[in-house]
């Protein structure tokens, strides 16, 4: 739709502008003239992607509109039909046609508003040429010497890339740009070759060099890779903290057990569980270590593969001490106990001392029951008229106590989560 006075003048404030949209974002503002719908081209390209121009271009009213809808309007909005995305990007662009469709009668009157519409137009299109020249295209400074003004302005056309040549662009010594075909050197082609390389052998990887500057030692992409790797966990290593849930590549040490995703294992059922499954039945027995169905196999990856599970090392509860020798029938074997109960055996040799040293009773009697005294007693001795009875003891014993309860053997620790690396 058209609006039949126009009541603004074109202005300098470009032909291009591009929005990074937030999500959900609708409408986009742009500040240049239009004098019909058509006079637009809105891209939207995915956030993330290359541009590209083709797939990119949206389509006027299917999938957006242009508000005002009174055409000529000194700028507007964009109203997308579907939000956009966070982060897509919208580029306008005022696309005026190269061209006149305006007829002027050879014998009639030339209205203001035909001659103001054109001369916009004409405007428009010396706008969008600076720009697409501005910033699309490869220019020369202002203040270049052109010696030939007829050829500085065309851009030398490259020649087809031969093998082991490379045609570029430079300039002469008046400053004159041309087309040239530099030749690989030998050696720069024998350089190229082994940094493009992907092979970790590759002498490429001991040409490029890093400094460490804390140490002050210089090292090779190889060495660097090789001192980096050497810092970093493997299967098998262990680490203690307080998480609950086990770094990615690594498994709570819950004394449950592993295997592959058929295997039903209670700690991990995954195959990335081989790495572990096989070093910990290659280094212990199965004795320390069980394997499922047991006896183990002929290897571990027949085990593994079977669906077999095998047990991680009891940690449980438990302090880690380093073996006394370095050989499988000890990894992982399980040691103590954290309760302890004393028999007489565990005592010190001891003895208990107990004093009796007996006691005698003396009676004094008449003489005339001195006989019959005698006769009445064993075992006594006399002395004038007093009889002494024989040594006798107490019958004193000692009773025993305790209740032989065990009690707990455990040093003072501070409870944590230790995990395995897969």
């Amino acid at each position: 739709m058209s609006q039949e006075t126009k009541l603004f003048s074109i202005e300098d404030n470009g032909t291009r502008i591009q929005e990074i949209a937030f999500a959900d974002q609708v409408s986009f503002s742009f500040p240049f003239e239009l004098f019909e719908q058509g006079d637009l081209d809105v891209f939207l390209t995915p956030a993330g992607q290359e541009p590209n121009p083709t797939a990119d271009l949206l389509v006027l009213n299917v999938n957006y509109t242009i508000t005002p809808t009174l055409f000529p309007i000194p700028s507007g909005n964009v109203n997308l039909i579907i939000p956009a995305n966070l982060d897509d990007v919208i580029t306008m662009n005022r696309a005026v046609p190269n061209e006149r469709n305006t007829q002027y009668e050879v014998a009639g009157p030339i209205t203001g508003k035909q001659l103001d519409t054109d001369f916009d137009r004409i405007i428009a299109m010396i706008q969008q040429l600076e720009n697409l020249i501005l910033n699309q295209a490869l220019t020369y400074e202002v203040t270049d010497l052109l010696i030939d003004r007829t050829k500085n302005n065309i851009l030398p056309k490259l020649p087809a890339k031969a093998a082991g040549k490379f045609p570029v662009w430079t300039k002469n010594s008046d400053d004159v740009l041309i087309a040239v075909e530099f030749e690989e050197d030998a050696d720069a082609s024998t350089l190229r070759s082994e940094l493009a390389s992907q092979n970790v052998l590759s002498p490429g990887t001991g040409l490029i060099g890093y400094f460490d500057g804390l140490n002050s030692i210089g090292r090779t992409l190889t060495q660097q890779l090789d001192f980096i790797m050497e810092g970093l966990p493997s299967t098998g290593d262990m680490k203690d903290g307080f998480k609950l849930v086990a770094d990615t590549g690594w498994i709570i040490m819950d004394d449950g057990d592993i295997g592959n995703a058929a295997s039903g294992a209670s700690t991990r059922a995954n195959a990335d569980t081989e790495d572990l499954f096989t070093l910990l039945w290659n280094n212990t027995i199965q004795a320390n270590v069980v394997v499922s169905g047991g006896p183990r196999g002929l290897s571990a990856i027949e085990d593994f593969n079977a669906n077999k599970k095998i047990d991680l090392p009891k940690t449980k509860g438990r302090s880690l001490m380093n073996a006394t020798s370095f050989i499988d029938t000890l990894n992982a074997s399980v040691e103590g106990t954290s309760t302890a109960s004393l028999s007489v055996n565990n005592l010190a040799p001891h003895s208990h001392s107990v004093t009796d040293p007996g006691h005698t009773h003396t009676v004094n009697v008449a003489s005339q029951l001195v006989a019959s005294f005698n006769a009445s007693l064993n075992g006594v001795t006399t002395n004038g008229s007093n009889r002494t009875a024989l040594l006798n003891t107490t019958g004193i014993s000692i009773a025993s106590t305790g209740l032989g309860e065990s009690f707990s053997i455990q040093s003072p620790v501070t409870l944590c989560t230790r995990q395995i690396k897969l």
